[in-house]
C-alpha cells in the first residue's frame, strides 16, 4: 500500500458536476527503493550506510477516474500522484456534458470549487459521449 494524496472537489451549483482525474501525468511515479553503501573515508573509521526511499520509477499511467457531483455536495478524492490534471463538466442529460474546464494542473491537498459563475463559462463547449473521458478526447481531436 502506498501513500496517497488527498484532492477536495466542491460542487457549489444546482447543477449536477461530472470530474475527470488523470494520474501521474507523465506516465512517471516513483516507487520504493533502497540503497546500502560501503566505505571509508581517510583517517576514519569504516562508514556503512543504509536508506530507503523514492528511487526507481513506475512507468505508465494509472486508469482515469470519473465520478459525479450532486449539487451542493463535495468530496475528498485520493490519488497516489501528488499531482493531477482535472477536468469538469456539468452534466446536461443522458450523454450531454457542457465540459467548461479540460486537463488543469492540481496539486494535493487543493481545493476545486465549481461555482455558478461556471455554468454561463463562454468557452464551454457541448459533446455528446458516453463518459466525460471520451468527451475530453473528441474535444482534444477537433
Amino acid at each position: 500500500m502506498g501513500v496517497s494524496h488527498q484532492f477536495q472537489f466542491e460542487n457549489c451549483t444546482d447543477l449536477p458536476v461530472v470530474l475527470l482525474l488523470e494520474e501521474d501525468p507523465e506516465g512517471l511515479m516513483k516507487i520504493g527503493g533502497a540503497d546500502l553503501r560501503l566505505g571509508a573515508e581517510p583517517f576514519t573509521d569504516f562508514c556503512v550506510q543504509a536508506s530507503a526511499g523514492a528511487h526507481t520509477v513506475r512507468q505508465g499511467a494509472r486508469p482515469h477516474q470519473e465520478f459525479s457531483l450532486v449539487p451542493h455536495v463535495g468530496r475528498t478524492h485520493d490519488m497516489k500522484s501528488s499531482t493531477i490534471l482535472w477536468s469538469a463538466a456539468f452534466s446536461r442529460g443522458p450523454c450531454q456534458f457542457q465540459v467548461f474546464r479540460k486537463r488543469i494542473t492540481m496539486a494535493a491537498g487543493s481545493t476545486v470549487n465549481i461555482l455558478p459563475k461556471h455554468i454561463d463559462e463562454p468557452l464551454s463547449q457541448m459533446v455528446s459521449s458516453d463518459n466525460l473521458d471520451h468527451a475530453i478526447k473528441a474535444l482534444a481531436s477537433q
